[in-house]
């Protein structure tokens, strides 16, 4: 299924949607990757998205 939260994005819309789920479960990003299947890069890159979307920057 295509990703319609993320232009562009290669990573299908049910992984992209667990990650948050993931990361409010307070699961490091490694364990993320492990999980989703995705790249460590990529979940880091997405917490600290997260993260910014947060803190409001």
């Amino acid at each position: 299924m295509k990703n319609k939260h993320v232009i562009r994005c290669r990573i299908s819309e049910n992984k992209f949607r667990a990650i948050p789920r993931l990361f409010c479960l307070d699961i490091e990003a490694c364990k993320v990757a492990r999980i989703t299947g995705i790249s460590r890069p990529a979940t880091s890159r997405l917490y600290t998205q997260i993260r910014q979307h947060i803190a409001g920057q």
